[in-house]
């Protein structure tokens, strides 16, 4: 099949997943054209299409489900007829509703579904404004993402309160560019089912706790962490250090490179989890070994001073060995870094 290029216009609409299907199954353009131009919300007129042709790509919208007139009226199906009968989301049977005529104007009306109408509701609510036309079309993409289901997408504006709260402050609403950001999250992650969004807001609530506290821990000002310092604390966390152990940790660093390193920091936990050190008195004693000389010194005086400075030498050897490869570590991951900025400084 040859490649075809394709010409995108200024303007856009926007075709949930479903309903792309639905449009492909059903097979048929006049009714994909249609309903394209139901949710571009422009008249009739403009198809220039008879009564008969609009009417019967209307119906077949209707029988997929992607249509909803007015009229509740539903006649009784064709005698002789026996298919399996077609319902909406509601339930009602609408075999045999293409003896109707139905307007358009009741055709866009009816892309207007009830559950529609709340999800839009509830994000408005959530923002506390009405949507613009670009973040409405990008709103019902939203709710068709989570397969229509309210109380999912209920959660999810919950949790984007609360976390807009947690970085802005009490009683500062989200804009719809976090609901948007929110969202994304959610789908990367997959989260597609109530359980499922319960469970990584339980996560993520324990983690913020965790978070607020290591800050305090660290003597940082409250205020939005970035999302690689949560990435970090997280890490942490899930190593399994307490915040005094993390504050140990941040002492070390301060105290060899005289400034706070988060990164410096990591690789000093990394070790001790690596050598299945976790605890205070753990971290504690790794740090606080030095050779034993208590009692007899083996030898005389003077074996014993050489045997001490020798230790010490040692560990000396050890210590700047250690600290070199994490220099030189730092300074590759900084040059890298840079380059992926564009050859810019990193502060």
């Amino acid at each position: 099949m040859s490649r075809i290029n394709t010409f995108i216009p200024s303007g856009f609409v926007v075709l949930g997943l479903e309903a792309a299907h639905r449009l492909v199954n059903l097979g048929d353009g006049d009714a994909a054209i249609l309903y394209l131009h139901m949710l571009d919300h422009q008249g009739a007129d403009e198809l220039k299409w008879d009564a008969k042709r609009l009417n019967s790509a209307g119906h077949k919208l209707i029988k997929a489900g992607l249509a909803n007139p007015k009229n509740s009226a539903s006649p009784a199906p064709q005698e002789g007829a026996a298919p399996a009968p077609a319902t909406r989301s509601n339930g009602r049977d609408i075999t045999g509703e293409q003896d109707n005529n139905v307007s358009f104007a009741e055709l866009t009306e009816g892309l207007k579904n009830r559950e529609a109408a709340k999800a839009i509701q509830l994000i408005e609510d959530c923002v506390g404004k009405h949507l613009s036309t670009m973040d409405l079309q990008i709103a019902y993409q939203i709710f068709d993402g989570f397969s229509q289901q309210l109380d999912l997408l209920s959660m999810m504006l919950e949790w984007t309160k609360t976390v807009s709260e947690k970085k802005k402050g009490v009683g500062r609403p989200p804009i719809f560019k976090d609901i948007r950001a929110e969202w994304s999250k959610w789908t990367r992650k997959g989260i597609l089912s109530i359980e499922a969004a319960q469970s990584y807001i339980d996560g993520e609530t324990i983690l913020y706790d965790r978070e607020e506290s290591v800050m305090r821990t660290l003597g940082i000002p409250k205020r939005a962490l970035s999302d690689e310092e949560r990435e970090t604390i997280k890490h942490w966390c899930e190593m399994g250090f307490s915040d005094q152990v993390i504050r140990f940790a941040y002492d070390k660093t301060v105290n060899s490179l005289h400034k706070a390193n988060w990164k410096y920091m990591t690789t000093i936990m990394e070790s001790w989890h690596s050598k299945g050190l976790h605890t205070m008195e753990e971290v504690q004693n790794e740090h606080a070994q030095r050779p034993a000389f208590g009692g007899t010194p083996g030898g005389t005086p003077a074996g014993f001073q050489q045997q001490r400075s020798d230790a010490y030498a040692q560990r000396a050897r050890e210590d700047m060995d250690y600290m070199r490869r994490m220099m030189e570590q730092m300074k590759e991951e900084e040059a890298a870094e840079a380059a992926a900025n564009g050859g810019g400084e990193i502060s």
